[in-house]
């Protein structure tokens, strides 16, 4: 029987997060095992008990982000439009819209969503 994308994530958590960047000044990318994860729109946070959004100093996101580092994301949760995802430090709440979505990066699977959308499955992708 074939795993739907969350029953494939499920099966991959917790798992260490292992690295994170910022590829511009406000789109964060964090690694858990065999996962990604690459924001584009708005999200809050907390890492290490430190606030963390969006349009902050990048200097500042960068180093809330690498706060995540060597901890596990826990779970993560969802629906149109929203993702939220539990660290063992803190979590990070993404709420997408038309133009800035979230995309979730597994081996062979790329799943992205957005306030008007399904979550979609692209084969072959990430």
């Amino acid at each position: 029987m074939a795993m739907n994308i969350r029953e494939r994530i499920d099966s991959l958590l917790p798992a260490t997060v292992t690295s994170s960047e910022l590829v511009s000044d406000t789109v964060p990318v964090i690694h858990a095992g065999t996962m990604g994860l690459q924001i584009w729109g708005a999200f809050v946070g907390q890492s290490a008990g430190e606030a963390m959004w969006d349009e902050m100093d990048p200097q500042d996101l960068a180093v809330r982000l690498k706060a995540f580092e060597m901890n596990r994301l826990l779970a993560m949760d969802g629906g149109p439009g929203w993702l939220h995802l539990d660290f063992t430090n803190g979590w990070i709440r993404v709420v997408a819209n038309t133009w800035e979505p979230w995309s979730i990066i597994l081996p062979g699977i790329w799943w992205t969503d957005d306030i008007c959308s399904s979550p979609s499955r692209t084969p072959g992708a990430g």
